[in-house]
């Protein structure tokens, strides 16, 4: 008998998309199987399709005000019933063989309690977006920037009985990353090396739009001066750092020689290999962007981090 799994889908303005996504988690190779479907306070768009669905297998539940995704998410935790929590966003859909293949994963690796996979576009040309596989290499990237794709997410479901939710104080943005940062130090993750959903990529102008609504400048600097606090970078070292990891949120110059001292200060706390090479990627970079004269004044040791690279074999280990 295969464990019950929920599958979780919050709504906001999409109902041309969702049934192509409700027809892709009915389409699984898997069951049994519930859909749970929360419309937060859409102000557009006709859901009356809705009424089609077995409502023993699709659950849909509309609220008459807009509390935003992390609300959302938080809610539909509380509703499910399953062994295993799927997430799948309403303008994504998922690929035929998504919940078998990662419920047999979590089956045959129970010390694994997250798993996400790579993930495809919706439409051409399907581009492929990667991640890194082990709970080492994940928890290495976090502490720069997200490296697990929510709509790709499916888990065994300790939320509510552990009390661990999405915090609401990040509204509709950056709340999976901030709930990563406390699952990574509580449990196991991983990410399969196969594309097993598809992902409605949003043009620059539209992710600029979305960010810019949802303060997610503030809120993303906040998340990493949490996460950077230990190695005591001061206010400067901390945006200058979070400007290099996010050029697009502004215009505002590189400080190469701010973001390098926080990169260094990172480097010197770091609490194994995996986020040595991580920061060394990063610093790098930071030296590819920088003008001429700065890179013959780091030279040796830029050289000393491409070694360093070269050995580890960035994120083949």
């Amino acid at each position: 008998m295969h464990g019950l799994v929920s599958i979780l889908i919050p709504v906001y303005n999409s109902a041309k998309s969702l049934e192509r996504c409700i027809a892709s988690c009915l389409a699984q190779d898997y069951s049994p199987i519930e859909i749970i479907i929360i419309n937060d306070g859409s102000t557009e768009g006709d859901y009356r399709f809705l009424a089609q669905y077995d409502t023993s297998i699709v659950h849909y539940y509309s609220e008459a005000e807009h509390r935003g995704i992390a609300a959302t998410r938080n809610q539909l935790l509380q509703l499910a019933k399953g062994e295993f929590i799927a997430w799948i966003d309403a303008d994504d859909f998922m690929l035929p063989s998504r919940i078998k293949t990662q419920v047999s994963f979590l089956t045959t690796h129970p010390n694994i309690d997250i798993v996400g996979s790579y993930l495809t576009d919706t439409k051409a040309p399907y581009q492929t977006y990667t991640c890194p596989q082990k709970h080492a290499a994940i928890k290495a990237c976090l502490k720069y920037k997200n490296c697990l794709f929510q709509p790709s997410i499916l888990s065994r479901h300790f939320y509510t009985k552990e009390g661990i939710q999405y915090d609401e104080s990040y509204g509709n943005i950056a709340e999976d990353y901030a709930l990563w940062q406390v699952c990574v130090a509580r449990k196991t993750l991983a990410n399969l090396p196969i594309p097993l959903t598809a992902y409605d990529h949003p043009s620059n102008e539209r992710l600029d739009s979305k960010r810019t609504a949802n303060q997610f400048e503030e809120k993303s600097l906040r998340l990493h001066a949490s996460l950077w606090a230990e190695s005591e970078l001061c206010g400067e070292e901390t945006k200058a750092l979070h400007h290099f990891l996010y050029p697009t949120l502004n215009n505002t110059a590189i400080d190469f020689e701010r973001t390098l001292s926080a990169l260094e200060k990172l480097n010197r706390d770091a609490q194994s290999d995996d986020e040595r090479i991580v920061n060394a990627y990063y610093t790098f970079l930071l030296w590819v962007k920088a003008p001429l004269t700065y890179q013959l004044n780091h030279i040796s040791h830029m050289l000393k981090i491409i070694a360093y690279r070269q050995y580890k074999k960035w994120f083949k280990a």
